[in-house]
């Protein structure tokens, strides 16, 4: 089945690349962003999109230099007097992956002209940190006065540009608004208000007319997706709800698995609307479970990223992957600026099997780039590394283009 649908692509092609190009230059795109992709050897699909990445780390060095090309790119043609630029952290400075994370972020732009430096509003945080390759990643404290963002040690430093490696999961701070400056990404897409779903309803319209070029069915592109508000996971609350919707979302993939020949068993993950970092995902194959999960399982799906109450929640289809590393199980992770894919690498997971959720414990990363994988396995051989390499930059392409799309509604509504 992948074969076909990589012959649609490959018959198309000049189409496809014709028909994202003129959305690019219709839809601005986030500075950055990453993809999670599942390739189940009968669709590939995005199941996340991050508009506040954490994985440059794990980029090999080809994809890095090309990474440092479209920052350059993308800062020229939308900020063209941008020299300054300060990047905002995440907190969790013990985290020293994450760390590692921001300093190659970090390395990246500088080489490439600008002048950079890593800076937080929160004394306790700024200091001399050492990362997860044992190298020092400075963190200065910024402050502001008469809406102007800047440092004074160890020079006065006033940024052009504040970009943020932060998910305002506990909303935007005080000292980040009303600043003088473009903050990029936008704050307001912080997972404090963001939505899955609403990501997905405009990942969901492009990949129609991506499908439609193809001629074949988009659901070969895209989980079916379906979202529930209000629940509360310790009272059960909105749970015989959930469980309905689960009933009603694995008949819709069986139908699916029906019309094109899959045989495969159904299952869905219950995932938090708002949130990031694998928190509060489960994984069901029947409606009843929802029914019957014990305290345990309720209290994990009860509580997001910084300690925030999930209330709204997606079930969405469950995509198993073929990919596999050295005997792990595995998913390709796309990283992009603009709407332009840069490269990626791949999250593996050797706790979990080719169903479940590999954004938790026990997860590692390669650092190759897709031509050197070596004792990469995929037990779809219709499509070699290249081949999956370009479908895959695709796909993540069309979602980055919906995360501008939400950038744009965004910025509707702040305008009404």
């Amino acid at each position: 089945m992948l074969h076909n649908l990589v012959k649609s692509y490959k018959d198309k092609k000049g189409e496809v690349d014709f028909w994202l190009e003129d959305l690019r230059n219709k839809v601005k795109g986030p500075i950055y962003n990453s993809v999670d992709l599942r390739n189940s050897g009968f669709k590939i699909a995005a199941i996340d999109t991050n508009i506040f990445p954490a994985g440059f780390n794990n980029l090999c060095p080809n994809y890095s230099k090309e990474t440092g090309i479209l920052f350059k790119a993308h800062i020229n043609k939308y900020y063209p007097n941008v020299k300054n630029i300060i990047i905002f952290p995440e907190g969790h400075t013990k985290n020293t992956y994450y760390l590692e994370n921001v300093r190659k972020l970090q390395n990246i732009i500088k080489e490439h002209g600008f002048r950079i430096y890593v800076a937080h509003y929160d004394s306790e945080i700024a200091g001399t940190h050492t990362t997860a390759a044992s190298e020092e990643l400075i963190i200065h404290e910024f402050k502001k006065e008469n809406d102007i963002i800047f440092i004074n040690s160890p020079e006065t430093f006033i940024p052009d540009i504040i970009l943020t490696n932060n998910d305002f999961s506990g909303g935007i701070p005080e000292i980040l608004k009303n600043v003088k400056i473009p903050i990029l990404p936008n704050p307001n897409l912080g997972w404090f208000q963001r939505s899955k779903y609403g990501h997905q309803k405009h990942y969901e319209i492009l990949i129609e007319e991506f499908a439609k070029l193809l001629d074949v069915d988009s659901w070969f592109f895209s989980p079916i997706t379906i979202k529930i508000e209000n629940v509360n996971f310790q009272t059960k609350e909105g749970f015989e709800k959930i469980a309905k919707a689960i009933e009603e979302l694995l008949k819709q993939i069986q139908a699916k698995y029906n019309q094109h020949n899959i045989k495969e068993t159904p299952y869905v993950f219950i995932k938090n609307d708002s949130g990031t970092y694998g928190i509060a995902i489960h994984h069901v194959e029947k409606p009843e479970e929802i029914i019957e999960m014990n305290r345990k399982t309720r209290n994990k799906l009860s509580i997001g990223k910084d300690k925030k109450a999930v209330t709204d929640i997606i079930i969405q289809e469950g995509i198993p992957t073929v990919e596999r590393f050295k005997g792990l199980t595995g998913e390709p992770v796309i990283y992009l600026v603009g709407n332009n894919a840069t490269g990626g690498f791949f999250r593996l997971n050797e706790d979990k099997d080719e169903k479940g959720n590999l954004n938790t414990g026990g997860m590692r990363f390669t650092k190759l780039c897709f031509h050197e994988m070596l004792g990469y396995e995929n037990n779809s051989t219709d499509c070699d590394i290249e081949c999956l390499e370009e479908l895959y930059f695709k796909i993540a392409e069309i979602a980055s283009i919906a995360s501008g799309m939400e950038m744009l509604e965004l910025e509707k509504d702040i305008t009404k």
